[in-house]
């Protein structure tokens, strides 16, 4: 039962039992993989998100001249099948610093929210056709960082068009600060 009198509301119930679900998630974990797939399982099946990857920076040493890009973990969640082409492309896609959704939230350390990829033109969203075949919509792409160094990009899509709600945007953006603490401990 909610507690009006403590000024907790329907919203920002949901809000912390989220969040309460996604620690739980995180303790449970026996490593940093199930951890992560615990956590896009949690955000996915409580939220109206189908869809979450992990994009990883390389780790480029000194002796090699590398560009910094960005490569998709193997955690992933979605359910639906018409998800899989999408995870197959996916898999073999590689973004450079402020090229794609990862790519922009990589260099500019800040979430990127769009209402729906099907609408996007030009080379902005590389992976458009795998997503208009999957019936992608809306995504959120959200750092996950340790200080101000990047660990991690968090994306997310769902099947709907959807305005940005700044909540939502709050919500994934403390899901991240908790993969953050995570991440850095392994």
């Amino acid at each position: 039962m909610l507690n009006h009198s403590a000024g907790v509301d329907a919203a920002n119930f949901d809000f912390y039992a989220l969040l309460v679900q996604v620690s739980q998630a995180i303790a449970q974990a026996d490593d940093l993989g199930t951890a992560l797939h615990g956590v896009l399982a949690t955000v996915c099946q409580h939220t109206a998100w189908e869809y979450g990857e992990i994009w990883l920076p390389n780790q480029p040493t000194t002796a090699t001249i590398s560009a910094r890009y960005l490569y998709c973990s193997p955690v992933w969640y979605g359910q639906p099948e018409r998800l899989n082409p999408f995870r197959a492309v996916t898999q073999t896609t590689q973004f450079a610093w402020g090229i794609g959704i990862p790519g922009r939230v990589a260099a500019t350390l800040q979430p990127e929210w769009h209402p729906d990829v099907r609408s996007i033109k030009g080379l902005t969203f590389l992976r458009k056709e795998a997503a208009i075949a999957a019936n992608l919509g809306a995504a959120l792409g959200v750092p996950i960082l340790s200080g101000d160094r990047l660990l991690a990009v968090l994306v997310l899509f769902r099947s709907d068009a959807h305005a940005q709600v700044t909540a939502e945007v709050n919500l994934i953006s403390s899901v991240a600060a908790q993969l953050g603490v995570l991440m850095q401990l392994h």
